[in-house]
């Protein structure tokens, strides 16, 4: 980490000045509070001085994770070169700022880690910000799961706004990645209902239970399927055409023009 670089040398000299104040003289003490003070600031402000760092020096994806996008978003590929560089490193910016927490195993793959991740950079990919900072813990289970809000329940997705917490199922959320015309996009879904609460002074479509016709002919998802998927009844027809935009754009764009529109100024795309 940048942060713990920077510190060494002070680190050096205070060690430097603890052996002249014991063997020389004991005015050199004054430079060691000197010294101390220094390495306390740099570690109340290193996640700045990192980030600062890592902005300006992003770090590249591994290969696997590279590949897993050439072979299998659609998007991504469709970018630029400099394009394609600016989503892998906003990638490993969005892994770095927040916490991935696993439940069920001992360490997340990094496979699900940049799957989650695409998905976010692909919804802000032309913002300035792509950072959803009310959403900083991302909690992955091995497969579909009760919580506190649904204990009752298995499911394979959810928001907990009051914890700033999205939950997902690695399975279906590799599902999605790896066969999106058969699996709906449970982690772009939950992405667009944290994205409104974030920016909730935008102006979101208003998608009702008649739409869903619509939204089976752009993308051969049923509501019960959707529902299905995800594990939860009374799923949000707008979360769902969000979804969309982004996974069948085309359809969309044929099907459903006016929410195409909307949807594509809310994102800047």
């Amino acid at each position: 980490m940048p942060a713990r670089v920077i510190s060494i040398p002070f680190l050096l000299l205070t060690a430097v000045f603890a052996y002249l104040t014991l063997e020389v003289d004991e005015s050199f003490s004054i430079y060691i509070i000197f010294f101390v003070l220094l390495l306390a600031i740099i570690y109340t402000f290193s996640p700045q001085i990192n980030w600062w760092w890592y902005t300006r020096n992003p770090p590249e994806i591994d290969k696997p994770m590279r590949n897993l996008l050439i072979q299998h978003h659609s998007l991504y590929n469709n970018l630029s070169l400099n394009d394609k560089k600016r989503f892998r490193n906003r990638m490993a910016l969005y892994i770095m700022a927040v916490e991935f927490m696993p439940m069920g195993w001992e360490h997340l793959p990094e496979d699900i880690k940049g799957v989650i991740a695409a998905n976010v950079v692909q919804m802000t990919l032309h913002q300035e910000d792509f950072l959803l900072p009310k959403f900083e813990r991302i909690v992955v289970y091995t497969t579909p799961f009760p919580s506190p809000q649904f204990p009752k329940q298995l499911h394979a997705s959810e928001l907990f706004e009051e914890d700033g917490v999205l939950l997902f199922s690695a399975q279906q959320v590799m599902w999605s990645f790896l066969q999106p015309q058969q699996y709906y996009n449970l982690v772009m879904h939950e992405y667009i209902k944290a994205y409104q609460l974030a920016y909730p002074n935008k102006m979101y479509p208003t998608v009702g239970e008649k739409d869903w016709m619509k939204l089976n002919q752009i993308s051969g998802f049923t509501k019960e399927n959707v529902e299905g998927l995800i594990g939860l009844p009374n799923i949000s027809p707008t979360i769902v055409s969000g979804t969309l935009f982004f996974t069948h754009p085309a359809k969309h764009q044929q099907i459903a023009p006016d929410l195409y529109k909307k949807w594509k100024a809310i994102f800047n795309y």
